[in-house]
């Protein structure tokens, strides 16, 4: 696949599960992020923010969930990983093999950690997430954690769910507050199927969060 397409770049997946990397991969995107490819949860991300990723991915703390994933039982954070495992949940690796094996999907963790702070850091993210549903005052929650962690006031987010009330129709992006957005699509993947996404409301609200920052630089003097 070609260069990723210049109006994606600003959208910076932010968890919870692989779905919006799919999305990014439908409209043109293949660009390797943190939180693209792996499942967290949204009190999680909130401490891995304000803990600054500290002992992330430690040795000690990695066992297998799947046969291409494993758990940071730390953090409660699911990668996909080189760390395959059998039906048994044992490593396939064992032994310095494994400890290779770690340190390599640990470099790799720790490259994007700082590809993702660098990122927040200059600013003009949107950084998109995923739920089953969230209180209003946890979406500010989620985005005060992110500029605590980028150390400005510089990035917005965007909470991606199911209909929350009647009014809500998919497709629609709504404003919470200052720099949070509530988009709405008409199902989430089904678990296991993420790639199986409400491909075309994805587009339109990102679509619309596209178009809204285009106008906000041109009414900028």
């Amino acid at each position: 696949m070609g260069e990723e397409p210049t109006w994606l770049q600003k959208f910076e997946p932010a968890g919870v599960n692989c779905e919006f990397g799919f999305v990014l991969r439908k409209l043109g995107s293949e660009r390797p992020t943190l939180f693209r490819w792996n499942n967290v949860r949204p009190t999680e991300f909130r401490l891995l923010l304000d803990n600054k990723f500290h002992d992330v991915f430690l040795f000690e703390n990695v066992i297998p969930l799947g046969a291409k994933m494993v758990l940071d039982t730390a953090y409660k954070w699911a990668f996909h990983s080189a760390l395959h495992s059998d039906e048994n949940k044992q490593f396939l690796a064992q032994g310095a093999d494994l400890k290779r094996l770690h340190r390599i999907e640990h470099a790799k963790i720790q490259h994007d950690i700082n590809v993702f702070t660098q990122r927040l850091r200059e600013g003009g993210l949107v950084c998109v997430m995923l739920v089953k549903s969230m209180a209003e005052a946890e979406m500010t929650q989620t985005l005060l954690a992110l500029d605590r962690y980028a150390g400005n006031a510089k990035n917005s987010l965007l909470v991606v769910a199911e209909p929350l009330a009647a009014s809500d129709k998919p497709g629609a992006v709504i404003e919470v507050a200052s720099r949070v957005r509530r988009g709405v699509i008409s199902r989430i993947a089904p678990h296991g199927h993420a790639d199986d996404a409400d491909y075309d409301n994805w587009r339109l609200i990102l679509e619309t969060l596209d178009a809204s920052a285009k106008a906000e630089n041109v009414e900028t003097p």
